[in-house]
């Protein structure tokens, strides 16, 4: 069986997308990263979406493959401070397995920035982009192929650790996600994701 090892490593960093003149980081980001050999031309980090405290929201028009061109609209900041408080009682912010990188090294992943004020969070995991694959499955800390398993049975058998973690993400990806407006328009100003420690 062909496994490749996920390395696990904290992932505490400041996420600033630079958008017009704003120079406030965003509450809520979602990007695909890596590094390696690109599919396309586009480089990385691609911004799938952001949304700022103020109700801004910037999102990809390719949510699978994020960068441009990109949608802008707003949304109530109710929202945001309601799906932050949500993660804040679940103590996402808190949780050890949600506070280290899932990454394959010299691979492609998402990252997922989130910022109460008084605490920030950045995480990492290859296990979706990997995943898109239907030979694949992420269990125990390795990429491996299927070979014939059924990958429900392959994660269910999966160490606690990780079963957690992906309950964890998949909550975290559906909720930002359904902040995101059914409509918005043409983003026309330049837009730049920088991280930095």
């Amino acid at each position: 069986m062909n496994r490749t090892f996920l390395t696990i490593g904290v992932a505490l960093i400041c996420c600033h997308i630079a958008y017009g003149s704003d120079d406030v980081p965003p509450a809520i980001a979602v990007s695909i990263e890596g590094c390696g050999m690109r599919l396309d031309w586009q480089s990385y980090p691609r911004i799938i979406m952001a949304v700022w405290p103020d109700g801004k929201i910037i999102w990809s028009e390719d949510p699978t493959k994020g960068g441009p061109p990109f949608r802008v609209s707003r949304i109530e900041p109710a929202k945001i401070q309601a799906l932050l408080k949500k993660f804040e009682k679940k103590s996402v912010l808190q949780i050890d397995e949600f506070r280290h990188s899932w990454v394959v090294p010299d691979s492609t992943y998402h990252s997922i920035w989130l910022s109460t004020g008084a605490e920030h969070l950045r995480v990492k995991t290859s296990h979706e982009l990997f995943e898109s694959n239907s030979n694949l499955v992420v269990a125990n800390g390795y990429v491996s192929s299927l070979e014939g398993r059924k990958r429900e049975e392959v994660i269910t058998s999966d160490t606690q650790n990780f079963q957690a973690f992906r309950k964890l993400w998949t909550d975290l990806r559906t909720s930002i996600s359904r902040l995101i407006p059914l409509k918005g328009n043409p983003l026309a100003e330049p837009l730049k994701l920088k991280l930095a420690k």
